[in-house]
């Protein structure tokens, strides 16, 4: 494969990595620095919000994240779609949006205060000769004055990734669990081969420790990328994809509050126990006559019955009302 430009590893690793993992003789490649190698301690938030921006950009089918496309699909909100049609247009790995840290807050502080040359550095590589286009330009911003930029960041990354995020966590998890299981097993060099032999990354850049990031939100080949201080990554997809919705309580509500809307949802919530408009307008902070409006909608559409006795109603979840809350088929 040919890696993205902007992404790649220096060439003294990628000739320890495709030499000497692989068997092939070549006598300039030194011995490779295994304790050089390691595995990302979390999925970090902009990294993935990258590797899941290339994926969504790509031909939604049959892949192993045609359940997560279809929710980011319908989900992403209009202030990030600049975001997509740049991955779209640049199909390279844009990663002045993407610096490897944990923290949301902080790695958005970073995107705000990217230097203009790198910014405009990789677009101009992206682009391979081609003008940037001019909202494109207006869209990245300035260093310190990235409002678009990061604004679109975080509405996406809230909108579209959030709900899987305990998902994302656990598969990240399990991966590096079974790459240390392998490692002990079989020693270092045998669990790397397998991206060894799937890299292409010729061309150089700074050195430093090889970080290895298996992403669920990643469904393309292995690939490398230099990322903000120097970082070296191995980007690679895990073994099991992420499930067709989010899988925790959490997730799950999430995912109802983009459906219905927060309000409808904390209602569907609080008729876990069925009341009256009363009792449910003081569990949800709203006025009768608004709580009134909320159940007439969610009543109409088969998630909520009424049952009136004398002067005294009660509104309770209908057995669709509850599929939808619990998340089951």
């Amino acid at each position: 494969m040919t890696a993205w430009p902007g992404g790649r590893i220096s060439a003294v690793y990628a000739r320890l990595l495709l030499y000497d993992l692989t068997g092939s003789k070549a006598q300039e490649a030194p011995m490779l620095d295994l304790g050089s190698i390691r595995c990302s301690a979390e999925p970090m938030p902009l990294i993935e919000t990258l590797n899941s921006l290339h994926s969504l950009s790509r031909v939604r089918g049959e892949g192993a994240l045609r359940g997560w496309q279809r929710h980011a699909a319908a989900s992403l909100p209009a202030m990030a779609r600049p975001l997509l049609e740049m991955v779209t247009l640049c199909q390279s790995a844009l990663t002045f949006i993407a610096p490897p840290e944990p923290d949301l807050d902080r790695g958005l502080r970073l995107v705000a205060d990217m230097p203009d040359r790198t910014v405009r550095g990789e677009l101009r590589t992206a682009f391979a000769g081609r003008e940037v286009p001019r909202w494109l330009l207006a869209f990245v911003g300035s260093a310190g004055r990235r409002a678009r930029l990061t604004a679109a960041l975080r509405v996406y990354f809230r909108e579209c990734l959030l709900p899987y995020w305990d998902d994302v966590r656990a598969g990240h998890d399990r991966e590096v669990a079974e790459f240390s299981r392998s490692v002990t097993r079989h020693g270092m060099r045998s669990a790397v081969r397998p991206l060894a032999e799937a890299i292409d990354v010729p061309a150089p850049c700074s050195e430093g420790p090889v970080t290895l990031a298996p992403s669920p939100l990643w469904d393309g080949e292995p690939v490398g990328r230099s990322f903000l201080g120097g970082e070296l990554m191995v980007v690679y997809p895990t073994t099991a994809p992420l499930p067709p919705e989010p899988s925790t309580p959490r997730g799950r509500q999430m995912a109802m509050e983009q459906l219905l809307g927060h309000t409808r949802a904390a209602i569907l919530h609080n008729l876990t126990s069925p009341c009256g408009t009363t009792e449910l307008a003081g569990r949800i902070r709203m006025s009768m006559p608004t709580t009134s409006e909320h159940i007439a909608v969610l009543r109409a559409t088969g998630l909520v019955t009424t049952t009136r006795t004398g002067k005294k109603v009660r509104h309770a979840l209908t057995p669709l009302g509850l599929v939808l809350l619990n998340g089951r088929r």
